[in-house]
């Protein structure tokens, strides 16, 4: 009985400003082979009973038995599960102590996602095998359960079982496999690793010839990925460039530039972009990964070429579109920023973002003020008072500067909030302590808390022109002339420093 590896679900790490993740590939579970199937029938026959009539019938019974098993067989290949299950019921109702009949009812409930029954079939089976050392069969149905709980997620229960696995048989290729694996998503890098090159090392020995095998491929870039963990840049490399020349897939050399961002390799950044867009000339995320790249170092020409290509590729890539409109923005191009913002709000996605970008743009005349207001309304998410007020600010952030700006609004508001608010979000005095403090409820605090944080946003977004990137920072911001107080305040600032 052989038990595929799980297939990969590539985590790749964060680029910047914007995580890939790529969708879990669910392993194709397969019955066994046709070999296993007929093993009882090859197996030797009993010794013939005295009574005729009872031998012909154990005779018959098992050519039906094998009959439904390799019927079952035949049937899960073709993907009819329910009439393969079928199949093998039929094998239980005839042999109840069958166990590869137990073994492949598993693997077909695992695969339609009825996991627990996945499992109790397992547990029969392995009732009824030994589990002795060099016992294929047994190391099978382990793996088999512990893969049944990674799928449930839970990769701490599933450590045993595969450990036992590979105790039995510790030459199994997908016993190490999914063995990482499940280190990997526990964070466990270093035991990640170990299972991995086990992986890799006897895989390599024994399918020399399988230039682009997906699971031999994918266990280089988890190690990577666990180096990269590990903050051992060059060595996730170098299991980047053996995936790479196994199988050239453009993830990988996203992987790659992760580990050269972190040791600031900026020329060999570029040319692996360039050698991934050879192999892959119409990935728009390499074009567009190569535009965040390039704009986080102010290169904003080269930046928005490979953005316009990006977006040529994929014209409804949400994220795409977002950024063409900050693009058009910036290039003051204000109908086609706009244009792009209300994509994005038809899609439902980076709607805070692109209603405050929208309002920035409305603010700069007087005839759209009240369009401004009702988007800067719309706009209230993702502000930075949004954030936990105990978190540390850089004084020198964008973030930074506009709290202080915030500190001179809150003077704006009525004293039954701004109090509250300023303690709260500026003193990080905790709420129990602020209203023994003011003599009020607790839950009449709270409500006060968060009306001052409405009321702050109003003003803040009546006093500043806003521009948010797509993760919802602030990218930019201007005090509006007429904003006296703002004016008035960073004028004293600017004394200060």
């Amino acid at each position: 009985m052989q038990t595929q590896a799980k297939s990969p679900c590539l985590i790749a790490l964060p680029c910047l400003l914007i995580f890939f993740y790529w969708s879990p590939l669910k392993a194709q579970i397969i019955v066994h082979d046709q070999t296993k199937t007929q093993q009882a029938s090859e197996e030797p026959m009993p010794e013939p009973l005295a009574n005729p009539a009872s031998n012909r019938s154990l005779v018959k019974k098992q050519k039906l038995i094998d009959k439904n098993l390799k019927k079952g067989f035949s049937l899960a290949s073709k993907e009819e599960n329910n009439k393969a299950i079928a199949k093998y019921e039929k094998v239980l109702e005839l042999d109840p102590s069958n166990s590869n009949a137990y073994y492949n009812l598993a693997l077909l409930y695992a695969k339609s996602d009825q996991t627990l029954k996945a499992i109790n079939f397992v547990d029969k089976a392995l009732t009824l095998v030994d589990d002795d050392n060099d016992n294929a069969d047994a190391s099978d149905l382990y793996l088999l359960k512990a893969n049944c709980l990674s799928d449930m997620d839970e990769y701490k229960k599933a450590l045993p079982f595969y450990e036992k696995s590979l105790s039995i048989d510790p030459g199994n290729l997908n016993a190490h496999y999914n063995l990482g694996y499940t280190y990997f998503q526990l964070g466990q890098w270093q035991d990640a690793i170990a299972h991995f090159d086990q992986y890799i090392k006897i895989g390599n020995d024994e399918d020399e010839e399988e230039e682009e095998d997906s699971d031999y491929t994918a266990a280089l870039s988890y190690t990577g990925q666990a180096y990269f963990q590990l903050k051992q840049y060059q060595k996730a490399i170098e299991y980047y460039d053996f995936a790479i020349q196994k199988n050239p897939e453009y993830r990988y050399f996203l992987l790659k530039v992760d580990s050269l961002k972190e040791m600031n390799r900026d020329p060999e950044v570029l040319v692996t972009f360039k050698q991934a867009l050879t192999k892959h000339p119409k990935a728009a995320v390499l074009y567009h990964q190569r535009y965040q790249f390039h704009r986080d170092k102010n290169r904003l020409e080269e930046a928005y070429i490979d953005l316009k290509k990006a977006f040529a590729l994929e014209p409804e890539n949400t994220d795409y579109i977002f950024d063409m409109g900050v693009m058009y923005q910036k290039n003051n191009q204000m109908e086609q920023a706009i244009a792009q913002y209300e994509k994005c709000i038809a899609q439902n996605k980076y709607v805070d973002q692109a209603y405050g970008n929208m309002a920035t743009i409305y603010s700069k005349s007087e005839l759209t003020l009240d369009k401004a207001f009702d988007y800067y309304k719309k706009a209230t998410k993702n502000l930075p008072f949004d954030k936990d007020p105990q978190i540390e600010q850089n004084e020198h952030s964008l973030i930074g500067e506009a709290s202080e700006y915030i500190k001179a609004l809150l003077k704006l508001l009525p004293d039954e909030y701004a109090i509250p608010l300023y303690m709260y979000d500026l003193e990080g005095i905790d709420q129990k302590t602020i209203s023994e403090n003011l003599n009020l409820s607790l839950p009449n605090t709270k409500s006060r808390i968060q009306r001052g944080r409405v009321k702050l946003k109003e003003r803040f977004l009546e006093c500043c022109s806003v521009v948010f990137d797509e993760q919802g920072e602030m990218v930019s911001f201007d005090i509006k002339p007429q904003c006296k107080e703002l004016q008035a305040e960073k004028k004293r600032l600017e004394n200060i420093f």
